[in-house]
């Protein structure tokens, strides 16, 4: 891959990861955070709505299916554990004593349509 493709691909994905927040905030969410790098990779998205904090692999492609079969088991563990990494301290700095519960969603976008929100996508061993 070129560099110039690589910038293209990655501008792109910027794109859709704000679609995607302004997409979540329509339906509620409050963004914690997005970008999050930590050791085990980046996670795309972090939201909250109501008591659970929602971690989201944000996905363009040319098909909403494409974008659901992108995401591999690989890709799966490593988001899970990176979540893991960092849902401790976002819980602490929010809500100390409240239960919080912790889900792994997908947002898929393509032209030419809405994007779609696929909530629970996975679930950790």
């Amino acid at each position: 891959m070129h560099q110039n493709d690589r910038r293209q691909n990655e501008g792109r994905g910027r794109l859709a990861e704000i679609i995607a927040i302004w997409w979540l905030r329509f339906k509620g969410y409050h963004i914690e955070n997005h970008r999050v790098q930590t050791p085990m990779g980046e996670i795309d998205l972090i939201a909250r709505r109501g008591r659970t904090l929602v971690f989201i692999e944000v996905k363009l492609r040319s098909t909403h299916d494409a974008g659901l079969h992108s995401i591999t088991r690989n890709q799966q563990q490593r988001i899970t554990r990176a979540a893991a990494m960092v849902a401790q301290s976002i819980i602490a700095s929010k809500s100390p004593r409240s239960d919080v519960d912790i889900r792994f969603d997908v947002i898929t976008l393509c032209p030419w349509s809405w994007p779609r929100h696929l909530i629970d996508a996975w679930r950790p061993d």
